[in-house]
This record gives C-alpha cells, sequence and structure tokens, in this order.
C-alpha cells in the first residue's frame, strides 16, 4: 500500500471515530504542510488556540490578509497563539503552495487537506475564512475574516473568557468538496 493510500486510510479512520458536530468539534488530527513537516493538534496542547487561515493558491482574499494575519502572528504568536494556514482545495499542489507563501513573503506552514477530509469535518466554506482552534478541547472558537473580529476573539481567550462574536460573517470563494467513493 502507497504511503498516501495509508495516510488516507488513516484520517478516514479518525474521522469515522468521532461522533462530533462538524461546526464544533473534530478531535485531534494530523496533516502535514507543503514543506513535508508534519503538524498534530494535540501537540500544540500547551497553546491557547491555533489560527488558521483558509488558503488557496491565487485567492485575492487571502493575499490581501496576508499583510495582516501575519502582523497578528508577530504580536501573539508568543502569548500562545500557533499561526497556520490549511489548504482544503484537494489539489494534490505543495510545490505550487510552497511556492505561493514565498510570494507572500511569509514564514506560516500550509496544512496540506489534500484529502479534503478535516476541511470537511471542521465545516470550512470560504477561502479566506480563520478559525480558531482550541488544541485543548479540539473545538473551533472563532470563525470569521482577519480583522477586528479575529483580534477581539484572540483577547477574549487571552482573557479566559468565552468568545463574543464567535461567527463573523464574510465574503470569499467557496470550498468545493469533490465526492469521493
Amino acid at each position: 500500500m502507497s504511503p498516501a493510500n495509508f495516510f488516507r486510510i488513516g484520517m478516514l479512520s479518525l474521522l469515522l471515530s468521532q461522533t462530533c458536530n462538524a461546526a464544533d468539534s473534530v478531535g485531534d488530527f494530523s496533516l502535514p504542510d507543503q514543506n513535508g513537516g508534519t503538524h498534530r493538534m494535540s501537540f500544540y496542547d500547551d497553546h491557547v488556540a491555533i489560527v488558521l487561515l483558509v488558503q488557496a493558491n491565487g485567492d485575492r482574499t487571502v493575499a490581501g490578509s496576508m499583510s495582516a494575519y501575519n502582523a497578528l502572528k508577530a504580536r501573539f504568536d508568543r502569548q500562545g497563539f500557533e499561526f497556520l494556514m490549511i489548504n482544503p482545495m484537494g489539489l494534490n499542489d505543495s510545490d505550487a503552495v510552497q511556492q505561493e507563501v514565498l510570494d507572500y513573503g511569509v514564514d506560516i506552514p500550509v496544512l496540506m487537506d489534500n484529502a479534503q477530509s478535516i476541511s470537511k469535518v471542521l465545516n470550512v466554506t470560504t477561502v479566506g475564512e480563520v478559525l480558531l482552534f482550541d488544541p485543548k478541547t479540539f473545538t473551533v472558537k472563532y470563525r470569521g475574516p482577519v480583522g477586528a473580529g479575529l483580534e477581539q476573539a484572540i483577547y477574549d481567550l487571552l482573557s479566559g473568557g468565552r468568545v463574543s462574536k464567535p461567527v463573523v460573517a464574510m465574503d470569499g470563494a467557496p470550498v468545493l468538496y469533490e465526492e469521493r467513493n
């Protein structure tokens, strides 16, 4: 069995073992990044949250928010927030994503969800949206655009409280999921 098929079967088994609401909880998972490194969410359980920006190559929303996202990373990275991106496009294009990140001029790993399984369970619907993911409870605490809502959600979590506005509407390109057999 090829490593890719072994990984897919493992991820499917993980997903099938979860009895959770797609919008609220996913369970622990791991995904490779565009450089081949692996990121398991439970490894970040010493963090307040993981900040996940939904990335797609050539998307203007992502490119337009990258400067603000990187600035938030610079401000909050040392305060217990891990900044990552996730690519739910299912295109197996890590080389192209690697080049796109170089073009952004940032050093932020992009989790490659080539099977689209994690993004689907996380209920990722829009390119450019951000999820604040709690690596202790495996729940999404915020979803919305990069901006004031995200910053407020970060401050809410830093103060030990609940996120005051957990969902902020946003416009962006839809994430399309391929039907898989």
